[in-house]
């Protein structure tokens, strides 16, 4: 006998159509309450998901590892003791050639007035480069006997040479180190209008008498000179370039490294003259002085002097030539204008080659740099002087190029 027939039949619970509820949903579920997201876009963003993952759990251990490399060669550092007898301080660089020996010296003239004006500066950079060049020229001692800086030679400051204070000179010179421009300092050695005022001692003297010489040449306000035999005179010169040569500045150019040329030069006298075998003697020594001071391989030191002068010699100013002291190159320049020393002016430039031969010849070892005024010069003439010198200097006394 079948009893589940007369067992009451159990209630059929209600059936809710509506979608199962879950506790909890994911972005890519089909119940995500937003609405059902096609497969194949489940698909792709489950991949783009895991991909990403993998790119940051990546970038993840690669800042591991960059962090456990800087901070092992940070301990290494602070461990790091230097070694006894070596001095921590000194770089060592390997042997570096002077702008000279590595292609040659091109450079641009600079008028002093514009070492404080760094807009100037930085378009008067893009001039050095268009020109194809790699230095520029700045007098830090002038004609006058001014310095383009502040001195701790007790003669400048008691003579109140300086035009500007070092941070201005120390601006100016990184604008054209970031640039590669090697700048060369030209200092007007023994021409000086401001120290033998202040210091009577370190003066070219009148007649053995305690008067200062004054160069009256050709109707001009007189000058005084300092004393090329006075010791006193060299070392203030000396202390110039040592001070500049800390700033950075490994090129000088000597203007006016040698006796008075102008005036009444027979009534000029040189006390101290007497220790010296003679006058060229008194001017040797201090350029082997200078060169003392330049002892790195990418110093250079010019003398500047007007062509005839470096070809032939004076008298008068050198009592000879000075061709045998210690320097590295002669900056030669004419009074005339370029073209004047051309025996065609249109076609033939002949005459200005074989005087630059004559020149080296003259000079020996030393190297040649023609300083061609800029306001006046030919391009013919420009391409003549490239083709036949490696160096060069363009001047022009207002720095427009």
């Amino acid at each position: 006998m079948n009893i589940k027939k007369f067992l009451p039949k159990a209630k059929t619970p209600y059936k809710d159509n509506r979608p199962r509820v879950r506790n909890s949903y994911y972005t890519f579920s089909r119940e995500y309450p937003a609405g059902n997201i096609p497969l194949k876009r489940r698909i792709h963003l489950r991949f783009k998901s895991e991909h990403t993952k993998k790119i940051l759990y990546a970038l993840m251990a690669t800042g591991i590892v960059c962090l456990s490399f800087f901070c092992v060669r940070l301990l290494l550092d602070i461990s790091y003791k230097v070694p006894e007898g070596e001095d921590s301080s000194v770089t060592y660089v390997e042997n570096e050639l002077s702008a000279l020996e590595d292609g040659g010296f091109r450079a641009l003239y600079m008028p002093y007035e514009k070492l404080g004006d760094t807009f100037y500066i930085r378009s008067f950079i893009k001039k050095i480069e268009r020109k194809d060049c790699n230095g520029v020229v700045i007098d830090f001692k002038t004609e006058n006997g001014k310095l383009c800086y502040s001195s701790l030679n007790p003669h400048a400051i008691n003579a109140k040479c300086a035009i500007f204070d070092n941070n201005t000179v120390r601006e100016a010179l990184s604008l054209f180190s970031k640039e590669n421009i090697t700048v060369a300092a030209r200092i007007f050695c023994f021409l000086d209008n401001t120290i033998p005022s202040h210091s009577p001692s370190l003066a070219v003297k009148y007649m053995d008498t305690d008067v200062n010489w004054i160069d009256t040449a050709m109707g001009s306000e007189g000058k005084t000179w300092l004393n090329p035999c006075s010791a006193q005179a060299c070392s203030y010169l000396t202390d110039i370039i040592t001070e500049l040569h800390g700033f950075g500045i490994d090129g000088f150019i000597l203007e006016k490294c040698h006796y008075p040329d102008g005036g009444n030069t027979e009534g000029a006298t040189y006390p101290g003259v007497k220790k010296f075998k003679s006058k060229n003697a008194a001017l040797k020594a201090f350029i082997t002085s200078v060169q003392d001071i330049l002892s790195e391989d990418d110093d250079f030191l010019i003398i500047a002097e007007n062509a005839d002068d470096a070809l032939n010699g004076n008298k008068k100013l050198y009592s000879g030539s000075i061709s045998s002291a210690d320097f590295d190159a002669v900056a030669a320049y004419t009074l005339n204008r370029p073209e004047e020393i051309l025996l065609d002016k249109k076609t033939d430039f002949a005459a200005m080659l074989n005087m630059f031969e004559d020149i080296k010849a003259a000079n020996k070892d030393k190297g040649f740099i023609p300083v061609i005024d800029f306001s006046e010069y030919s391009r013919k003439y420009m391409r003549a002087v490239k083709k036949n010198s490696e160096s060069f200097i363009l001047f022009d006394i207002s720095g427009k190029y």
